[in-house]
């Protein structure tokens, strides 16, 4: 992926630009997130629709070493949420993480 594609304006899914900010700056991302589907989301209620996907560094950048823990994922309108970096395969340059509350894409 690289960071002059488009972004994907799909509803309950995002795939583009973002920025993961962490304790030692902002790191530019490919984002690929959705949102679980309605039928098994956590949104009855009136709660939030879980949410997941994964990040890929846009530059060179050892993602690993700077994320170990909930970070902020900023979109290019200016939406964040919160997201924590699940197990991840060392050398592989992608992060899968879980949204925390409300998805900053779609209509969640």
């Amino acid at each position: 992926m690289t960071s002059d594609q488009p972004h994907t304006p799909l509803t309950d899914a995002y795939i583009g630009p973002a920025a993961l900010v962490t304790g030692r700056g902002d790191i530019p991302v490919m984002a690929d997130l959705f949102l679980e589907p309605a039928d098994l989301a956590l949104g009855a209620g009136g709660a939030p629709r879980a949410w997941s996907g994964r990040l890929e560094a846009a530059e060179d950048v050892n993602i690993f070493a700077v994320a170990v823990g909930p970070c902020t994922l900023r979109m290019p309108d200016g939406r964040q949420a919160t997201v924590v970096p699940d197990s991840v395969a060392v050398g592989t340059g992608v992060i899968p993480v879980a949204g925390v509350g409300p998805a900053p894409f779609g209509d969640a």
